[in-house]
């Protein structure tokens, strides 16, 4: 939680094995989570809707929340930048 360079780093490393259809959605979603921790940037909520997008075809139940964190993370981006954000 407190090292996000030592968390990308290991995402890259795990993006290396081989992974099944599940497995890489919850790579997508750290991925987007470690992003907007780091600099909550409006970059976080398209990859949140990505990692959404396979929970929803992998048939997840973990699509739901992760819908739910990109709504947040855009509405938090919006804030953060303003009315032309």
């Amino acid at each position: 939680a407190a090292a996000p360079d030592r968390a990308t780093e290991l995402a890259t490393v795990a993006e290396l094995c081989p992974l099944g259809t599940l497995d890489r959605a919850r790579l997508a979603r750290l991925r987007a989570r470690i992003l907007f921790a780091r600099s909550r940037s409006d970059e976080a909520a398209p990859l949140l809707l990505d990692a959404a997008a396979q929970f929803t075809a992998a048939g997840s139940p973990l699509a739901r929340e992760t819908y739910l964190e990109a709504i947040s993370a855009t509405i938090f981006a919006g804030r953060v930048h303003g009315p032309a954000g």
